[in-house]
């Protein structure tokens, strides 16, 4: 098939401005020469000149020969020649912001609408996530983030290669350091996993004692739900490396959001695993109900991205959803056999969500930015949570596969349309929240890597 736009560049490949104008080609459904081989051109040939689009950089012009750049400009006078990095290279948000401006005019000077976007190999995605995911936590000094926890779920599958990586993960942490914000402790819900391939208590006991000090930081709800950032002592963060920072100030304990499950659930049910203590889990179910009592809209089972003071505010939003049931998802992963009680409640939860996740998937298998409102873009960070979770929650035989087979394969299909180098475009950019729905429709988006992408990916469906 002869594809109608090439993309050429003397860039690494995965530079965020070649990753942008990727991000903005698959966005608008339109394949690329290279695409199923992951990589683009880095020279040029007379051979794209079949295309109707050829998008360059100035290095791979300034190589061209004399001989070229005639075939070029009598190439131009019938077709769309656009050069793509009149910007800040070094700038991501830059170059996403142009990338969208001069893909789109591209694609629109050519007339190219919505194409057939090939599914890439899952197989192949799944490898690169793997390779990406294990540099990225072999670095020295690495510190925890939220992306520490996701690139090691790429891994989770792997346990020689997560018995490489997590003792000396879990050695260079500081076991007097407080974690401003809740992703910090993400990683930290494997702790009993390293002890049990170790033999070695002490990677529980360090989380244990990391936990501990952090719950006695952290600032409270009235209903007694630790913050997810913050410290008690220091309102203003005045100690941290961004003082005044919204994230991290007095007051965010008014605020019960969705992304607090993600890292708190299976953190806490990995402590009650490590410690027998059931004041752990007892935390995280509390969280749970809190969310599943006043963040869901009774209308249709779906969330709402938070509460303020026990009311639901913000719009649907796809990742927002996605965080609760990752949430679900690593605390099942993390503690395959948790308690009756909990798991069938914590199932139920998810099963009650998953209605309203039916009800709102794309006919191309993906979900929308605002999971209730088909005029917002589709989006790609919440269909690979929505697929993982329930593959996940499917297979333990949690959930039924005849209620959530059929949604798994389209959702798995219409991400790997969007997937490129284990990575995926359509991503939606941050996750602050707001009490205005234009927010949700006006978020930027872009091209993210995650080891998140594995669960969604690996194996048969």
């Amino acid at each position: 098939m002869k594809e109608k736009v090439t993309v050429l560049t003397s860039l690494p490949q995965e530079h965020c401005l070649v990753l942008a104008v990727i991000d903005r080609l698959l966005e608008n459904d339109v394949s690329f020469r290279g695409f199923l081989d992951n990589r683009i051109p880095d020279r040029f040939s007379p051979e794209h000149l079949e295309s109707d689009v050829i998008l360059l950089d100035r290095g791979i012009f300034e190589k061209m020969s004399d001989e070229e750049k005639k075939m070029l400009a009598d190439y131009s006078l019938k077709h769309v020649v656009v050069c793509y990095d009149y910007c800040d290279k070094e700038n991501r948000t830059m170059c996403n912001f142009d990338a969208e401006i001069t893909v789109n005019g591209a694609l629109s000077k050519a007339d190219i609408g919505r194409g057939e976007v090939p599914e890439q190999s899952p197989e192949v995605m799944c490898r690169f996530a793997r390779e990406r995911a294990e540099a990225y936590l072999d670095s020295d000094g690495l510190s925890f983030s939220e992306f520490t926890l996701h690139h090691l779920r790429a891994l989770a599958m792997e346990k020689e290669l997560v018995l490489r990586v997590l003792p000396k993960l879990f050695d260079s942490q500081d076991p007097e350091f407080i974690p401003q914000n809740h992703d910090v402790l993400g990683a930290w819900c494997y702790a009993p996993l390293c002890s049990r391939l170790t033999g070695d208590g002490k990677y529980n006991k360090k989380f244990l004692h990391i936990l501990d000090r952090t719950m006695a930081a952290r600032p409270y709800s009235p209903e007694g739900i630790m913050g997810g950032a913050g410290n008690v002592a220091d309102p203003l963060s005045c100690r941290g490396p961004h003082p005044l920072w919204g994230a991290h100030c007095a007051g965010r304990e008014k605020v019960i959001y969705n992304e607090m499950f993600h890292f708190h659930g299976p953190v806490f049910a990995a402590a009650t695993l490590a410690s027998g203590d059931r004041r752990y889990l007892d935390h995280a179910m509390k969280l749970m109900r809190y969310l599943r009592d006043h963040a869901v809209d009774p209308a249709d089972g779906l969330p709402c991205h938070y509460c303020y003071r026990g009311q639901r505010r913000g719009a649907k939003w796809s990742r927002g959803i996605a965080h609760i049931l990752h949430g679900i998802a690593l605390m099942f992963e993390v503690w395959p056999d948790l308690p009756e009680a909990e798991a069938k409640e914590l199932a139920a939860f998810a099963d009650s969500i998953g209605d309203g996740v039916l009800r709102t998937q794309s006919p191309g298998g993906l979900w929308h930015n605002i999971a209730d409102e088909e005029k917002s873009p589709l989006e790609t960070s919440g269909t690979m949570a929505f697929v993982a979770a329930y593959r996940a929650l499917t297979k333990a035989r949690l959930l039924s596969e005849d209620k959530y087979g059929d949604m798994i394969r389209k959702g798995r299909s219409g991400l790997l349309r969007r997937c490129y180098r284990g990575g995926f475009a359509g991503n939606c950019s941050g996750t602050g929240f707001s009490p205005n729905m234009d927010y949700y429709f006006r978020r930027p988006f872009n091209f993210l890597f995650t080891g998140q992408i594995v669960p969604a990916l690996e194996g048969d469906c």
